[in-house]
């Protein structure tokens, strides 16, 4: 306290880059707003996200930058509207399943591009048992993998109606949580459970 450290001096080097454009299914038509997130393992914690946030612009181009050499992996999410498969390149379902892009020192990546499916969603109304819509609480989709319960899509977020949607799905069986932030509120699972185990599974198609 009270003393200056001069001459800490540092010497950055020029960040990497991943670039390319998200397509929709058909592989011609641009998606906008789609995140665009680079993914490290750090061999000890699993995967980090690293570098920049990067959405993509009208012609569904993205650029993340910010990045060192090394192998990344890259994840694209539609958190905005949920009408397209959150997937990883080149069309895995996590990063555990996706491919190394590795980046050179000082360099951009370019032509790195993916064609995301149409996602299926699921909606609803949340309401007290009184009737009131519910607004202050979450609504998230579940799928078992065989050992846990994952995540799968966005999160939904009631209106002041009550409505939710839950995006981002791809075709299978979900079971759906109600979350609500008040604890005068008990959270369930679809339809009138308390535990994922014993929910009932809702059918998702996509696009449907």
């Amino acid at each position: 306290a009270g003393s200056i450290n001069t001459n800490i001096n540092a010497s950055l080097a020029l960040a990497s880059r991943i670039a390319g454009k998200v397509f929709g299914p058909d592989g011609v038509t641009g998606l906008s707003g789609i995140s665009a997130w680079a993914y490290r393992d750090d061999g000890a914690f699993g995967w980090r996200r690293m570098g920049e946030f990067a959405d993509t612009d009208a012609t569904g181009a993205y650029s993340i930058g910010g990045l060192a050499e090394g192998p990344y992996r890259v994840q694209y999410e539609d958190d905005a509207n949920g009408n397209y498969v959150n997937q990883v390149y080149t069309n895995a379902g996590d990063l555990d399943e996706g491919i190394d892009i590795v980046l050179p020192v000082s360099a951009t990546v370019s032509n790195i591009n993916i064609c995301l499916a149409q996602a299926g969603k699921i909606s609803g109304h949340l309401y007290t048992t009184g009737g009131v819509p519910l607004s202050d609480a979450y609504v998230a989709a579940r799928y078992f993998d065989g050992f846990i319960w994952q995540d799968a899509g966005d999160l939904g977020s009631p209106d002041g109606t009550g409505l939710y949607t839950v995006g981002g799905l791809s075709s299978g069986m979900y079971r759906v949580e109600f979350v609500c932030y008040s604890d005068d509120i008990l959270d369930e699972v679809y339809d009138n459970e308390l535990e994922l185990e014993r929910g009932r599974d809702v059918a998702v198609a996509a696009g449907s």
